[in-house]
């Protein structure tokens, strides 16, 4: 018996862990075992997302994911039990969460405009599956079996269980409730294509000790599955591995198709991998504008570089980098604060240049690349070196650099590699502060604020109406 834990923390042989929000099949399966307590969470760990009324709001790509993993798994889950297999869910809490609908209109204008996404609620769990029931949150260890079935698995393991939802409506016929009460926290349902819908309490989590003699996981996991065999009618319900020799004939026509898909399925995901990747590399570009430290000073290496100059880390506790154009030298001091830039750092420069001249440097050029009010989005931001720094800089020819300028050369020269050698002269021969590259839209997409709505009642996506039915 092979069996899919989504998102549950059970494992042994013949069991399979995936994430509900996976591409991986069901119908490889006799049993799914599923934990939704934390999986609308995979949705939600990035920056976009915030709180809505209190619940996770998820951002616009992620929505549509959620959206279509709900709807596929629903699907999924009402073909699995068609084909009179085994769908175990652990329960939990209801999930609310909002995402966006797609919708979404702008309000004021200019650089006071703002987007407005619309959002709505949906409890993800209850989306997924396709019976009815209602539940009020409370957590517990009592479990008292109902079902003599359950009660050898509640035996075996009764230390792992515990219930985090009491079911006021439940599918089917209770399994187990609150000891000493008639308050049910798990349920069997029996559907018509022979499948059967389970209701189970939750498990804690499994923590790994070496010096357990035996091990918890193989205790609730053996006990599940020889309950479930004695369910779906023992060993006779299962099919001995030697009549995979006999095939109808239109299983060869199947078996073909699905290979074909799973081909296709391939190719997309590593596609899907590969964009990542590039969406990855793409966005540590952006820590130009944005960070501070080394982390800066890795990434304006890069840019120098991608401009066309032959770049070299400066000595231990020395000069940032050292960098050459065309048998020039050059020497560039590279900061991200929080507010301006200050005299102190071009000072801190003008001491690089003096160390290279004594090390026998002939005119190094001072390059000052400071990520000013780095906190601050870019069209907020101030003047990056105020007046005051600029007298002691030009007398000095210091070439003075905001991080987004840098980034914005380095993007130019990438598109444009001929660009590069007009680029590199342009640093290079520039006294004060470089003129130009600091327009936002011509590196991004004009972006506006965004903020969320509730969509009305009647806007809101409703529920889908297929369900199983009880035998």
């Amino acid at each position: 018996m092979r069996i899919l834990a989504l998102d549950a923390d059970i494992h042994g042989p013949g069991i399979d862990n995936a994430r509900f929000r996976s591409t991986k099949s069901m119908f490889e399966y006799d049993v799914v075992v599923w934990d939704p307590a934390s999986f609308v969470h995979t949705y939600t760990r990035d920056p976009w997302n915030s709180m809505y009324q209190g619940y996770p709001c998820v951002s616009p790509d992620e929505s549509a994911r959620l959206i279509s993993d709900v709807a596929r798994r629903r699907k999924e889950i009402i073909s699995f039990l068609e084909m009179g297999r085994v769908f175990i869910v652990l329960s939990s809490p209801p999930s609310r969460v909002y995402y966006a609908t797609g919708e979404s209109k702008r309000s004021g204008t200019g650089r006071n405009a703002t987007q407005i996404n619309t959002v709505a609620p949906i409890d993800a769990v209850a989306a997924c599956l396709p019976v009815e029931f209602e539940s009020t949150e409370g957590v517990g260890e009592g479990v008292e079996p109902r079902d003599e079935g359950f009660r050898s698995v509640w035996r075996t393991s009764q230390d792992a269980w515990y219930y985090r939802v009491i079911y006021t409506k439940y599918p089917g016929t209770p399994l187990a409730t609150v000891s000493g009460t008639d308050k049910v926290i798990a349920s069997i349902l029996r559907t018509k294509g022979g499948g059967i819908f389970i209701l189970l309490p939750a498990l804690y989590p499994i923590i790994d000790d070496t010096e357990q003699e035996s091990d918890p996981e193989d205790d609730v996991s053996m006990s599940l599955i020889s309950w479930i065999t004695r369910l779906k009618g023992g060993k006779e319900a299962e099919l001995p591995a030697w009549v995979e020799r006999y095939r109808f004939p239109e299983d060869v026509q199947r078996s073909k198709r699905i290979s074909e898909l799973e081909e296709s399925l391939t190719r997309v995901l590593d596609e899907i991998e590969t964009l990542k990747a590039d969406q990855a590399g793409a966005d540590q570009w952006k820590l130009l504008f944005t960070s501070s430290g080394s982390t800066l000073e890795e990434q304006a290496k890069k840019a120098f570089s991608e401009i066309g100059f032959r770049v070299q880390d400066g000595p231990p506790g020395r000069t940032d980098i050292k960098l050459e154009w065309e048998g020039r030298q050059a020497v560039a001091e590279v900061k991200g604060v929080g507010k301006s830039a200050t005299e102190g750092n071009a000072a801190q420069l003008e001491k690089w240049i003096s160390e290279e001249r004594i090390a026998g440097t002939q005119n190094p050029k001072g390059i000052l690349v400071v990520n000013a009010w780095r906190n601050e989005a870019l069209e907020e931001r101030r003047e990056a070196f105020p007046h005051q720094m600029l007298k002691f800089s030009e007398r000095r020819e210091h070439c003075l650099l905001t991080g987004f300028q840098l980034l914005a050369m380095a993007r130019a020269c990438r598109e444009e590699p001929s660009r590069k050698s007009e680029v590199a002269r342009s640093i290079m021969e520039n006294t004060g502060v470089m003129p130009g590259w600091s327009s936002v839209s011509s590196v991004f997409l004009t972006q506006t604020p965004v903020e969320v709505e509730e969509a009305t009642e009647a806007a809101t996506e409703k529920e889908p109406e297929d369900t199983v039915a009880e035998a």
